[in-house]
């Protein structure tokens, strides 16, 4: 596979009359069936080749180049893309180097903050971007479909594959009946944004650091190709509640408020509207996550595992929030028993 791999990245690299390949070496893959590699170039820079299959590809890298084009036209800090070859699954792109939000954090974990609060700032540069039908985001939407698919994956990937919970018909139906409520509520209100739909602090990179201070370089977006219409507040509750970076509850508490204050000409809703919205969204977020972290963990995947925990932590801060929301408490609480 290497080797055939290498050929189609020299392939495309001529095409594109930038500089040979000199070697390349895999990064750490994300929760997704794409790998990616940094390509070093015999003239000392670097870029990186993506690959997937090209069944995939023929799916996804349309709505890649599609989302990527409207957010760049628009002066959306995005990576550029120098080549797309679908009928091999592979895409040569700009590196945005290694140091992402997450990575910030961790070197920088005073500046948690100023960090956040940029992201906030950057995620509502692109929540506020006119409609635009050319762009694949706007035709579609988190609608009751698309988060029951996220909330039946939690139970069968979740629940009864990696916890190995033994769930009756009835409890499956009666959870499932919850979640229904959950997705019903978040589905209904007609104003909608572009949101990412994975804005976390892996998917956030910083660019043109000074020496490695993160904390002075621009943001830039990956891993956007799923963007949709969604509430203003589902991507906020992704960054927020992001078992990769954990927030401590007082900083937490002060970028939310941040949040609601900076985004009020976009959200137009009063404080306890928008919390309620918030804490919804960031319920769902969260069981969403943790199926996809015990999906990961079942493929073997242990740095998946170590995720869980910390998503489970978030969700049951959330739950004690807005009781209304159903208590998912008892089922991790039988696993710790077990």
């Amino acid at each position: 596979m290497d080797t055939a791999l290498k050929e189609n990245f020299l392939d495309a690299l001529e095409k594109i009359k930038f500089p040979t390949l000199e070697n390349f070496i895999p990064l750490v893959p994300e929760a997704s069936s794409r790998r990616y590699f940094r390509l070093y170039l015999k003239d000392k820079t670097s870029i990186i080749g993506v690959y997937e299959l090209p069944e995939s590809a023929k799916n996804t890298m349309p709505m890649v180049l599609n989302v990527q084009d409207f957010l760049k036209k628009r002066k959306i800090a995005v990576p550029e893309i120098y080549f797309t070859g679908i009928a091999n699954g592979i895409m040569l792109q700009e590196d945005l180097g290694d140091i992402s939000l997450n990575t910030c954090v961790s070197q920088n974990p005073n500046a948690i903050a100023p960090l956040y609060l940029k992201a906030i700032e950057n995620m509502y540069s692109y929540q506020s971007l006119k409609e635009d039908k050319n762009c694949v985001a706007f035709t579609r939407e988190f609608d009751v479909p698309k988060f029951m698919f996220e909330l039946d994956f939690f139970i069968e990937h979740a629940l009864e594959k990696y916890f190995a919970i033994n769930l009756s018909n009835t409890d499956k139906e009666r959870l499932r009946k919850d979640f229904l409520c959950i997705a019903e509520f978040l589905a209904a209100p007609l104003k909608k944004f572009f949101t990412h739909r994975d804005y976390h602090s892996r998917n956030i990179f910083i660019k043109n650091t000074v020496e490695k201070k993160c904390t002075e370089g621009n943001f830039s977006i990956i891993d956007f190709q799923d963007a949709r219409l969604g509430l203003v507040q589902y991507d906020l509750a992704s960054l927020l509640f992001d078992a990769y970076t954990p927030i401590d509850s007082d900083t937490h508490a002060k970028l939310l408020e941040e949040a609601f204050v900076l985004g009020k000409k976009i959200h137009n809703q009063v404080r306890d509207e928008f919390y309620l919205y918030f804490y919804r969204s960031a319920y769902q977020r969260i069981v969403k996550a943790i199926g996809t972290f015990g999906y990961q963990a079942s493929l073997g995947r242990k740095d998946f595992a170590g995720y869980i925990a910390p998503a489970i932590a978030m969700l049951e801060k959330v739950i004690a929030i807005d009781p209304n929301l159903p208590n998912l408490t008892k089922y991790f609480v039988e696993v710790q028993k077990a």
